[in-house]
């Protein structure tokens, strides 16, 4: 991506006003201006993804949250060890 925004004509670029200043290294402040622009994009997809396919709930609380609670025993557990 940097280095396709590199290979964009600087007069093109100039005629959209977008950068102000020094106007040297147009290219390659428009190269990583599309390079980070990309990676913007594909954290918003990557967000996107992880809400669509991610269950808000497990399994198992689902299945907790309709059943009884069970029956509460006051035993201490088996000891460790030998």
């Amino acid at each position: 991506m940097y280095v396709a925004g590199q290979a964009v004509d600087p007069h093109l670029i100039q005629s959209w006003g977008l950068f102000v200043g020094q106007q040297d290294y147009m290219a390659l402040r428009f190269g990583g201006g599309v390079g980070l622009l990309f990676n913007v994009v594909m954290v918003v997809v990557a967000i996107a993804a992880i809400i669509v396919t991610v269950p808000s709930q497990r399994k198992g609380e689902v299945a907790q949250a309709t059943a009884e609670p069970p029956e509460r025993r006051d035993v201490a557990p088996p000891p460790l060890g030998n």
